[in-house]
């Protein structure tokens, strides 16, 4: 649907919903007696007779959703269930001939892909027109006159899910029955079901439908009817976007703390004006005030809404661990037997679906047959979004196949799979059923969600917990959990105790040491009889309204809130991080203005650039052949580089078309731009990285330091311990914990009682000073020792490998491109090319290399001798297949990525790899081989039918080079 029908949709709907309401509050002023506040009742969506009977006062109305609001829930989007009509339409009515006077009406939520959901109930008196009582699930019926027990509500529910199954329209709707002669049977189902008046939902229903409400403003605020309006709106929102982002904020979460003040307006609009304005500038909505009973003492004592949303991400680059399952999956390794089983994950590469097995799954050449034995055996499959959001379920029952309640053919399940446009997990289907005590009562596994907090990585807490029980239909109750005592206070004022706590709090307590860089997230669990399953990870956990934080929890995220206050509080902070998102933003226009589609928007200005360096400072092609080279993509040294003419030149890759290329890996590439991540992902092979002692954190003045998977025992959290275990090693090496080029590299030795830093003499005090850098952050490992063969040629760095590694069916990784990188005396203790070394060509079948090249000033010249030792670099790689063969191995482990750049030193042992590439540069020295070219001009043209170009050549002012031959 597009925006402008979605928005005419929703005027209409809330016109409509509207008028009913008008109709209903005047017809009540003709036929009810003037009452006090009659007039304020109305503003706030109650008519008085509704106010009396729920016998609201002060601000309890908060816990309701009003008449006004659910005239507008029910109006909006439900009715359009074709499905539902017909099912009404098609109702066999056995009570014309019968008399009943109670009956029970059931309201519902439905999820796609799910079972319908018992949100409410009540038993209905006909005669009279009122709701009698609320039916309690957790106890038998008592209104005897209704007759109903709890196996009539069991075959009750049996059949609304037969009817709904196939309906995937439905949200929210109310079926009603009655039992006459023994015999339970369907009276009525409502497409726009009745309020419960006298009664009134109880808080679970109220939240979800007050939920719906507010996306519904939400998206009213959105799209507004008026074209002026949207964009006269659209100005001012992204102009105090922008504020709220130069103070710290992301530009996400200040769009969403923004919204939520535009819904609470409009929720909270009767309020007292002055009342809302005092609690927008005290950080909150108003609704959230009231809910949490903030006043003007102690709102700046808790944790306000604003603050909250400005200390996202408190994780930083290390959210990612918890983003997706698939990073789950791999970091929580020791976890596993705590979470659902994975099968496989489906990709969509390259307009088809490639397969990546889990857990016991083996690859194959037959998907197809191999989901279907899966499925068979197992009897039910989920399949789920990235995110962890369940989408549907298989099921295989009796020799029939299932999607959901609806049967269907296996076909129709491998379509489902294989044709998805976005990313899908198979896993196993919880069986999250409970029998409490074996009294043969089946229900829903209770579910706790946790905050927990990790300050500094000093010991995971748990900060706040709510608990759902569930009862045999799918009905719930929240509870606020006492995590302290790991109890919790039922409806009858009495503490029961949560079922596996210390069980739960000795796993938050696991998973705080495992992964001490994560200082906030919320845990989803299901208590299930056989024992604790995480159902899901949040980086973010929703600002609760229903319970404060604790106070420790408070304490914490109000010294992180101090921190980021006193960063930008600075106006120059602030003015520079409002300048660099200005300037991502103009990065982003020029990318939409002026470059194909597809261009990430920070290298729009990397190409201009490199045209000019280009232009000027190479000496060996003519104005006439540059233009040429610019005009088909490439800089012009690249044409002498590759052998480039007028007649070949479609064989290569062109610099622009390369910038465009990037990123060829998806969303998972983030796993290879941090050290310690990449240690997790390919743990298999964790001898073959360099040892991880300490991750040195300094940040505002405060270092924080955090020992690592590596860091040997009996080692405490000190400069001390770091400084003793560089008397141990020898020789230990310091890198920032993100970056590529050696850029913040250190290397530091002890030798006969003298420190070095680079070499160069120094003290202790000089290797904390180097950790003591605001802002910094550096990775304690160890300084791997290269092979002496290489060490010969010169020892002041380690020598690395640079292996390009890709997989062009997505699976099997081949080995495009090696060359070593050799230090020099310009060097120092790095490698690094464009800082004065060499390289040499490696033959990726035999490992000779030779060809040596030294860079100076910008020119390569040949050099057969090193530079500073005079060595012949010339030979063959020491271990070369045992180091391609690892490299392969590491290569598949890492299923989800297939374009690598590997940086290894080979060792007398074997290799270690300080780090692996997400993107490897476009070589200047080493030529790309003729399977790695064809590679990329394979994945050119892939990405160029995913934009239409392959059609539809793009005509932006810098467009990709036309090329009429079609890729081998």
């Amino acid at each position: 649907m597009s925006k402008a029908s979605r928005r005419n949709d929703l005027y209409e709907d809330q016109k409509e919903a509207l008028q009913y309401w008008k109709g209903k509050v005047k017809k009540n002023k003709k036929s009810g007696e003037a009452v006090a506040n009659q007039t304020l009742y109305y503003k706030k969506g109650f008519l008085p007779g509704t106010i009396q009977d729920l016998d609201i006062t002060g601000d309890a109305y908060l816990k309701y959703i009003s008449l006004r609001d659910y005239y507008q829930v029910i109006y909006s989007g439900f009715e359009s269930s074709k499905l539902l009509k017909s099912s009404i339409n098609r109702v066999s009515y056995e009570l014309r001939d019968k008399s009943y006077s109670y009956s029970i009406r059931v309201y519902l939520r439905k999820s796609v892909g799910q079972l319908p959901t018992i949100l409410d109930a009540f038993i209905y008196d006909g005669t009279t027109g009122t709701y009698v009582e609320r039916v309690d699930m957790d106890k038998n019926i008592k209104t005897k006159e209704a007759g109903f027990t709890k196996e009539d509500f069991v075959e009750v529910y049996r059949r609304i899910g037969q009817v709904l199954q196939e309906d995937e329209s439905v949200r929210f709707t109310a079926f009603e029955y009655v039992k006459v002669e023994g015999k339970v049977l369907l009276n009525q189902m409502f497409l726009l079901p009745p309020y419960p008046t006298g009664i009134g939902f109880h808080e679970d229903a109220n939240e979800y439908l007050m939920g719906i409400r507010k996306k519904q403003i939400w998206t009213f605020k959105r799209y507004r009817k008026s074209k002026f309006s949207r964009r006269w709106h659209r100005l001012f929102f992204n102009f105090t976007r922008l504020r709220l982002v130069s103070r710290g904020f992301t530009a996400k979460r200040a769009e969403i703390w923004l919204l939520n003040k535009a819904v609470d307006a409009e929720v909270m609009k009767y309020e007292p004006g002055s009342m809302r304005r005092a609690a927008y500038r005290s950080g909150y909505t108003l609704e959230a005030a009231k809910k949490l009973q903030i006043t003007a003492k102690d709102g700046a004592q808790y944790i306000s809404e604003k603050d909250y949303y400005k200390l996202i991400p408190i994780n930083l680059k290390y959210q990612k661990w918890i983003a997706t399952l698939p990073t789950i999956y791999y970091v929580f390794k020791p976890f596993r037997e705590y979470m659902a089983e994975f099968y496989y994950h489906v990709m969509p590469r390259d307009g088809k679906a490639l397969f990546i097995p889990y857990a016991n799954q083996t690859e194959s050449d037959d998907y197809y047959k191999q989901i279907k034995a899966l499925l068979e055996e197992k009897g039910s499959i989920s399949v789920v979004n990235t995110y962890g959001k369940r989408i549907v379920d298989f099921h295989y029952v009796d020799g029939k196949y299932f999607a959901g309640n609806k049967e269907v053919d296996y076909i129709y399940i491998w379509k489902y799979i294989t044709k998805a446009k976005d990313e899908l997990l198979l896993v196993e289907t919880v069986d999250d059923s409970y029998n409490k005590h074996g009294s043969g009562a089946m229900r829903k596994a209770p579910k706790l969600f946790l905050y927990v907090y990790n300050r500094n990585g000093q010991g995971a807490a748990i900060g706040g917990a709510s608990l759902r029980i569930y009862n045999e239909l799918g009905f719930y109750h929240s509870y606020e959990v006492d995590f302290k005592k790991g109890c919790y206070k039922d409806r009858n004022g009495k503490y029961v105790p949560v079922e596996r706590w210390e069980e739960v709090s000795d796993l938050v307590e696991r998973i705080g040491r495992h992964v001490p860089q994560l200082e906030f997230f919320g845990m989803e669990m299901l208590l299930r009889q056989d024992g604790i399953q995480i159902k899901n990870m949040l980086n973010h956990p929703d600002y609760r309204t229903d319970a404060r934080f604790s106070d420790e929890l408070v304490a914490f995220f109000k010294e992180k809130a101090n921190e980021k206050n006193a960063f930008y509080g600075s106006t120059g902070n602030a003015t520079e991080r409002g300048k660099n998102t200005g300037k991502r933003r103009f990065k982003h226009r020029m990318a939409q203005l002026f470059y194909p589609k597809g261009l990430v928007p920070y290298i729009s200005v990397t190409w201009p650039r490199d045209i000019c360096k280009d232009f000027f400072n190479n000496k060996d092609c003519d104005f006439k052949t540059k233009i040429w080279a610019y005009r088909h993509g490439f800089l012009s040294y690249r044409l002498a580089q590759y052998g480039i003419t007028k007649e070949n030149w479609e064989d290569y890759i062109s610099d622009f078309e390369y910038k465009w290329l990037r990123h060829i890996n998806p969303y998972y590439k983030t796993w290879m731009e941090d050290k310690i991540t990449l240690k997790y992902i390919a743990n298999r092979y964790n001898q073959y990285f360099p040892e991880y002692y300490y991750h040195v954190i300094c940040k505002n003045g405060e270092m924080n330091i955090i020992p690592l998977m590596d860091c040997p025992e009996g080692k405490d959290k000190t400069l001390t311990s770091i400084i003793d275990l560089v008397k141990e090693k020898g020789s230990m090496a310091f890198k920032p914990d993100e970056g590529s080029h050696g850029d913040g590299f250190f290397r530091c030795d002890y030798k006969d009682g003298q420190f070095f830093i680079n070499y160069e003499p120094c003290t202790e005090q000089d290797i904390i000073d180097r950790l003591s850098v605001n802002d910094s952050a550096h990775i304690v490992t160890e300084y791997i020792q290269m092979h002496p063969q290489l060490k010969e040629i010169y020892p002041g760095a380690v020598n690395t490998i640079r292996m390009i590694v890709f997989k062009r069916d997505g699976v099997h990784p081949e080995i495009g491109n090696s060359y070593i990188r050799i230090g020099t005396s310009k060097t120092g203790a790095i490698d690094n090319i464009s800082a004065g070394g060499m390289f040499a060509t490696i033959n990726s079948e035999t490992g000779a290399y030779g060809n040596a090249k030294l860079f100076v000033d910008g020119d390569i010249h040949d050099c057969e001798r090193h530079p500073d030792t005079n060595v012949l670099i010339e030979g063959t790689i020491p271990n070369w297949e045992l180091t391609k063969k690892l490299v392969l191995d590491i290569a598949s482990e890492i299923k989800e990525l297939e374009w690598f750049g590997f940086d290894l030193a080979v060792t007398e042992n074997g290799i270690k790899i300080p780090e692996i590439n997400r993107s490897p540069d476009y070589p200047k020295m080493e030529c790309y081989t003729r399977p790695t070219i064809d590679y990329l001009l394979y994945k050119l043209d892939e990405k160029k039918k995913r934009f239409g170009f392959d059609r539809h050549p793009n005509h932006t002012l810098v467009h990709l080079p036309y090329r009429e031959r079609p890729v081998k």
